[in-house]
């Protein structure tokens, strides 16, 4: 367990917004219309090019950066899918 009570057995979730956001979080509920995260991080990849060719930089940052919640709960009418 680490600092923030995360461990290897907790369920992990990938999320495609429709929004076209893709986020990774430790999933904590879920209902037929809603599904709780906790400690979502937005992934982000970015293309470039070298001498090597083409190649991507993936990133992940604090979904909400100016928010000190942990928790976000999320209609499922705005999930594309889950993995």
């Amino acid at each position: 367990m680490n600092e923030y009570g995360l461990t290897l057995e907790d369920d992990y979730v990938v999320l495609k917004m429709i929004t076209g956001e893709q986020l990774i979080a430790v999933k904590r509920a879920e209902t037929k219309d809603y599904l709780t995260i906790e400690y979502p991080m937005l992934i982000k990849g970015y293309a470039f090019q070298n001498e090597d060719g083409m190649g991507e930089h993936v990133t992940a940052s604090p979904y909400c950066k100016f928010s000190d919640d942990k928790t976000f709960t999320f209609d499922k009418q705005h999930i594309v899918f889950t993995k």
